[in-house]
């Protein structure tokens, strides 16, 4: 997991250097709320409960390994950041390197 996240990490840098990713980069972080609607939130919803599943498949294979004298809300705080950061980063390798292709006018 270490060598993933260094490569993730090298390729963002990579995908931020690109020529048109400070647009990207804008696309990525800044919120457009022009688009907003029941059925984005029910598509935010469905996606929700998809990682959820995922999620507890994956929390009731942890907890069969745990020893007792390990700490649950520790080990879930860490599962916690682990999971928002490397999402982060996939955002910073994918959106800043295809969003100006896919998109020619993001002003």
């Amino acid at each position: 997991m270490p060598a993933l996240i260094v490569l993730s990490v090298l390729i963002a840098i990579y995908s931020l250097t690109l020529p048109g990713a400070l647009e990207g980069l804008r696309f990525f972080l800044v919120p457009d709320f022009t688009g907003y609607s029941v059925q984005t939130v029910l598509a935010a919803v469905g996606q929700m409960f998809y990682s959820m599943s995922l999620a507890m498949g994956i929390m009731i294979t942890y907890g069969s390994y745990m020893r007792k004298e390990d700490q649950l809300e520790k080990a879930v705080g860490h599962i916690e950041l682990f999971d928002t950061g490397v999402s982060f980063l996939a955002g910073l390798m994918i959106i800043p390197a295809t969003a100006p292709r896919l998109t020619p006018d993001l002003g």
